[in-house]
């Protein structure tokens, strides 16, 4: 079908009449015209469009994609078939416009586009479109066998493409099967229901084949990522496998022969932690235990790029200014401390608790910023081993959870225990009077932020400011009362942000998006930290322990009466509209149900939320029976779903490598997706080292593969192995790879060269790599691993880069 013949069939009478004006004209008039959104003044636009060059043209073109994705789907099919007919260069700018077609989730679109297009357009814009676009677009339309795709090399890397998006899904972090872990424990001990316990059992055996199969004593920080890192959980998970020993144990022996494994790995974690996981680096060697580490050479990393993101890799879901790499942070690892205070209790061996209390005690004593008393610790910032000083985004202290070893911390360190009280107080609640505040705060000078103060920080911060207040070795302090106070402000602050919505929850904060929005998981946390903190405050301030606990009953009220549709196989509510109260989709972040399993920032699943409303649950068990009761049905309804649900990276790890494995039979290019399933099988999908290694050999030995030569030299360095290492970088003759693979090549081989000491080496090899022209983010990487040179070892690498 022409151009001509499409507009006279279009169903748009509007758009014909202004369609009939343009034919004339370039692709641009004709695209912008089909979306049926005109405004006067732009249509004398397009009347020159056919003249508009460079930024005039790429203006336009923006424009043309807004009004495209202000459109509907059939006016959308109508938008494509208008490109298909007009044939449009792929250099074209309209070509950008197919490619965010094709990303709709509508098989019709995407058969046109095929169709239309034919298998060599299609080629060519899977050249110019990311995986993940392309991916999608096989998803649309492909049937098992591909069919639809004659041609073989789209066959290929639809299969191919297929196996990477199971790749991408199947990503997993260890936090995420220790709250379900805990969450089925905590259903059994409601019910005494084996069922329960023997799935917890199932995800404790899961997960140990996921994050500790290689034999390795530290988990994985993902099935995906091969380093051990707090921040996805780790720690978390061992606490659940010894939770999960411990229950096992009491019933006896015989019920699981997994029990005492699980003791055997945790023990096996702590010890390899206090041997191998310390500050081992910079002027001052401490007790502190890092929260990121390479686990086979158990090291922090090597510094060849700002904050070691190169060493660790981005993780998807994790945000790379929330990550502590290259240091402690001791809130993203409370539950490895939990774990070796409870070990001393289990076992008698009074060492895990020793070490523990040396790393705490040196944390307060020397990581508390000496203006504030804010701690190195938290969301964003933490202690830097190699600089011996905090780091990390701004610096800005945001507290992530509630500390729960101020017993032992007071115990080690009351004058910094109680600076950091009155610190929270001094420092992170910008003004005094109406207690508006923000989870951020600067640390090293006074800085507070306002209008971002989330329910669940002002819940954590009461709890700290309560438990300070009521500590005998406090009463005699000078300004003691200030926490009662600071109580008091902060719990108007939440009195007063629930009557800003017209709905009666309380808002998620009073920064104006934030105000339009409720986060229930945020506002139960505040209800489990007011009821906590209540009784403290019974005898002194008995009137403001009574709001504290009105204030919680409010939330308890708001949760329940939440459009939530756990009870019928849905999710939690998570996110509602401050104004009508439903759930909704914001432009962030955040979604409006939980799911069973998630990976993404922001995203909850199922038992995060079940597990706060079992800590509610057992608060308010004895004296308001109706309310536990209402959390009751929901924990258990939430556990059911987790009886026969398996998370991603389980269930799709066949079916990638199957994908995988058909793309490397039909195809007479095969190292594209060899080498995606080596990778899987190497670190991500299969843990099978030894095998991967074997074939990566192989793939060497047919062919000097340059990523090839590279992972296998990565994976020889994490051994130790640096000759070997050096033997196979060595391997490859520079003087034949352009200029960013020899770049790439000398930067490895520097690095393994460094990391062996010979540090003026290293440096000549980076600034040979520099003098060659490669891309950006190469060459800052270089430059980013000269600096570390000259700050690890500022004598041998002297000189400027």
């Amino acid at each position: 079908m022409n151009a001509y013949s499409f507009l006279t069939k279009s169903t748009f009478s509007p758009v014909r009449r202004i369609m009939a004006a343009v034919l004339s004209m370039t692709i641009l008039g004709a695209a912008y015209a089909a979306t049926d959104v005109l405004e006067p003044d732009l249509i004398e636009t397009l009347k020159q469009i056919g003249t508009l060059e460079g930024d005039a043209l790429a203006a336009a073109m923006e424009q043309i994609e807004a009004a495209y994705l202000e459109t509907d789907v059939p006016a959308r099919r109508n938008l494509v078939e208008v490109l298909i007919a007009l044939q449009p260069a792929p250099e074209d700018h309209a070509w950008r416009i197919l490619r965010r077609a094709t990303r709709d989730a509508d098989a019709g679109i995407a058969e046109i586009a095929y169709q239309g297009l034919g298998a060599p357009r299609m080629a060519q814009m899977r050249e110019q479109a990311r995986t993940g676009e392309w991916a999608a677009l096989v998803e649309m339309f492909a049937d098992e066998d591909f069919a639809a795709w004659p041609d073989v090399d789209l066959a290929r890397d639809a299969y191919f493409l297929r196996g990477q998006a199971y790749y991408h899904t199947a990503l997993l972090k260890p936090g995420a099967l220790a709250g379900v872990i805990e969450h089925l424990l905590n259903a059994y001990s409601m019910t005494s229901d084996r069922k329960y316990l023997d799935r917890a059992d199932h995800f404790g055996t899961l997960g140990m084949a996921l994050f500790l199969g290689d034999g390795l004593p530290l988990p994985k920080a993902t099935n995906r990522h091969a380093h051990y890192e707090a921040i996805t959980g780790g720690p978390d998970f061992m606490e659940a496998l010894l939770r999960l020993h411990e229950v096992l144990n009491a019933i006896g022996p015989q019920v699981s022969p997994s029990a005492n494994h699980y003791l055997d790995a945790v023990r096996a974690y702590t010890s390899a932690m206090i041997e191998s996981g310390r500050d081992v680096y910079g002027e001052k060697h401490t007790p502190l235990f890092a929260a990121a580490l390479m686990r086979r050479s158990m090291t922090i990393g090597y510094a060849s790029s700002p904050g070691y993101i190169q060493d660790f890799g981005l993780i998807p879901g994790v945000r790379s200014h929330d990550r502590s790499l290259g240091g402690a942070n001791p809130q993203q690892d409370t539950a490895l401390y939990g774990l070796l205070y409870r070990l001393t209790e289990l076992t008698g061996d009074k060492q895990y608790a020793a070490e523990a209390d040396r790393a705490l005690g040196y944390f307060f004593l020397n990581c508390q910023s000496p203006a504030t008393g804010l701690m190195a610790w938290g969301e964003h910032i933490y202690w830097d081993f190699r600089i011996d000083e905090v780091a990390g985004s701004q610096p800005a202290h945001e507290i992530c959870g509630e500390w729960p070893f101020w017993d032992v911390c007071y115990r080690l360190a009351p004058e910094a225990c109680w600076l950091f009280a009155i610190g929270q107080w001094d420092h992170q609640i910008a003004d005094q009077t109406t207690g508006n505040f923000s989870r951020h705060a600067q640390w090293s000078r006074h800085g507070p932020a306002t209008d971002f103060e989330f329910p669940r920080y002002a819940g954590q911060m009461i709890v700290n400011w309560a438990d300070a207040y009521g500590r005998k070795e406090n009463e005699a302090r000078p300004r003691r009362s200030d926490l009662t106070q600071a109580i008091f402000i902060v719990v108007g602050r939440m009195e007063a942000n629930m009557e800003k919505s017209k709905s009666g929850y309380l808002i998620a904060a009073s920064q104006l998006k934030h105000s339009e929005w409720v986060w229930l998981n945020s506002n139960l946390e505040l209800a489990r930290c007011l009821w906590k903190a209540a009784p403290i405050l019974d005898e002194d301030r008995p009137e403001l322990a009574e709001r504290m606990r009105r204030l919680a009953a409010r939330q308890d009220e708001g949760f329940f009466k939440a459009p939530h549709a756990i009870t019928e196989g849905g999710g939690f509510a998570h996110t509602l509209d401050s104004l009508t109260g439903q759930s909704v989709k914001p432009p962030s972040k955040s979604q409006p149900y939980t799911s069973v399993f998630a990976t993404g920032y922001g995203r909850p699943i199922h038992a995060n939320m079940a597990n706060l409303c079992y800590a509610r649950y057992t608060q308010l068990a004895a004296s308001h029976p109706e309310s536990a009761a209402s959390y009751r049905k929901m924990i258990l309804a939430s556990a059911d779903q987790y009886l026969s649900a398996e998370p991603a990276a389980w269930h799709y790890r066949e079916a990638a490598k199957a994908d995988l494995t058909r793309a490397v039979e039909i195809s007479r290019w095969k190292h594209r997706p060899v080498l995606t399933m080596l990778g899987n099988v190497h670190r991500d999908l299969f843990d099978d080292r030894e095998s991967a290694m074997a074939r990566y050999l192989e793939v060497i030995e047919n062919r000097a593969e340059f990523r090839v030569v590279c992972e296998v030299a990565g994976m020889m360095r994490e051994d130790g192995d640096y000759d070997g290492a050096l033997a196979m970088l060595n391997r490859i003759n520079l003087e034949s790879l352009s200029p960013g693979w020899r770049a790439r090549i000398l930067s490895e081989i520097a690095r393994t060269l460094a990391e062996t000491g010979r540090i003026e080496a290293a440096r000549e090899l980076y600034l040979q790599a520099l003098e060659l022209d490669v891309y950006i983010d190469l060459r800052n990487a270089i430059l980013a691993a000269i600096d570390a040179l000259a700050e690890q070892f500022p004598s041998q690498a002297a000189g400027q880069r």
